[in-house]
């Protein structure tokens, strides 16, 4: 099933990044901190991340791992994959804890 009712949003506005997967399987939290649910037609509450796409793809990070991370950048033949990656991190602390672990001191940039 595609939310997208054949008009999909491309990644960037770039169709070379593909579709933009973000609001696939969203909680009603999640959804609503951005966006307000029309009440034209009743949808269920949703509760479960179960089939969230980040949590589907193995790119949601409960807590911060930086080989998981790492690991999800690169391709299929171990070289990192030009092709932009959107990772979902649980929470604010876990950003900042990757932003930090992974970034690199500006001596070798």
């Amino acid at each position: 099933m595609t939310p997208t009712w054949g008009d999909p949003v491309f990644t960037g506005g770039d169709e070379s990044q593909g579709p933009a997967y973000e609001y696939f399987g969203l909680t009603s939290d999640d959804l609503t901190r951005t966006h307000t649910i029309d009440s034209t037609v009743p949808v269920p509450d949703c509760t479960a991340n179960t089939n969230n796409y980040f949590v589907r793809s193995g790119l949601y990070f409960p807590s911060y791992d930086a080989t998981a991370l790492v690991s999800t950048l690169h391709g299929r033949r171990g070289q990192v994959s030009g092709r932009r990656r959107r990772h979902r991190l649980r929470r604010i602390s876990v950003f900042q804890q990757a932003a930090e672990g992974l970034a690199l001191p500006l001596s070798s940039r």
